[in-house]
């Protein structure tokens, strides 16, 4: 429960011969307790705040009175030798995806982690951008089950990427695959995902779905303010901007081609052209000419072929 908007722990019971250590960002240390509170049948403490307050919460974990401990990533760190003094049946990380980088004092924290039982990643992204960063997340859970990050880069992650080019050869693409299954084999040995294709997941989303309020849309229209209209009219009234909109038309050097074919480049993205203040780090809008993408004129104006 909570007080006076302190993080109140559960009262002590009796010890159940099994402890866990979860850890999570500061952000989410509020909704845990009150979930154990609500759902949990089981004494925890919150190692967080003062000294006195974390000095209890220990005691608390050392004396078995405590079930569960709660604390956050910078607390785990700093405190990483009181809590190897303790005995745990199993350490949780929540949002596990800030593990992603071995270099940082955080995973070296976790890499350091007492021993237990066994340990629990939880994340809705275990490898988002670099198959690298799995591997991190998951030899912290199972170590060694990938072999070593120098091992992983050359047998999986190299050749997977490898295949993933557009001009990769035939056999590039034939081994990525092999290894992206053998990858896979591994991965959901030790991976438990929950999809939205599971039943358990859609008949949560009927009821989110009954119970959110129906979707209103409102439109705003913004005044652009005098610099944005200043540098918008000065972008209309350049030759490049009349090319652009001349562009599925027959060009003006008397070929008959259209001015696209011509300028043998993709038309550029007009909404770069958006705040002028992120463009006066470069080019000040006092100028004479007017702010245009890198390269943009030279593509437009370019005539003589590819």
């Amino acid at each position: 429960m909570e007080k006076r908007g302190k993080l109140a722990d559960s009262p002590a019971q009796a010890r159940s011969g099994r402890q866990a250590l979860v850890v999570l960002p500061k952000s989410l240390l509020r909704n845990w307790v009150n979930e154990l509170n609500q759902w949990g049948s089981f004494a925890h403490a919150t190692l967080y705040g003062s000294a006195d307050q974390k000095a209890a919460a220990l005691e608390a974990a050392r004396s078995g009175t405590a079930e569960v401990l709660l604390t956050t990533y910078d607390v785990y760190t700093s405190r990483l030798a009181d809590l190897q003094d303790i005995e745990w049946s199993v350490i949780v990380f929540d949002e596990a995806h800030c593990l992603q980088n071995p270099e940082t004092q955080t995973y070296k924290a976790a890499q350091a982690a007492p021993d237990c039982a066994f340990k629990l990643l939880l994340s809705g992204t275990p490898g988002s951008n670099k198959l690298v960063q799995m591997h991190a997340m998951l030899d912290l859970a199972v170590p060694d089950c990938l072999g070593s990050r120098a091992q992983f880069k050359d047998f999986y992650a190299r050749t997977i990427n490898f295949g993933l080019r557009i001009d990769a050869a035939p056999d590039e693409l034939a081994m990525s695959k092999i290894r992206s299954a053998r990858l896979k084999r591994i991965v959901d040995e030790h991976m438990l995902q929950r999809k939205k294709a599971d039943a358990a997941v859609q008949e949560q989303l009927r009821e989110m779905q009954m119970t959110l309020p129906r979707k209103r849309e409102q439109v705003i229209f913004c005044q652009l303010s005098p610099l944005q209209r200043r540098a918008y009219d000065r972008m209309l009234a350049t030759e490049d901007f009349e090319l652009l909109r001349r562009y599925a038309e027959p060009c003006n050097c008397g070929s008959g081609e259209k001015c696209v074919a011509l300028c043998r480049a993709p038309l550029p993205r007009m909404h770069r052209i958006t705040h002028p203040h992120l463009m006066r780090a470069r080019t000040p809008m006092y100028q004479a000419r007017p702010v245009l993408p890198h390269g943009l004129r030279r593509r437009l104006l370019q005539h003589d072929g590819p």
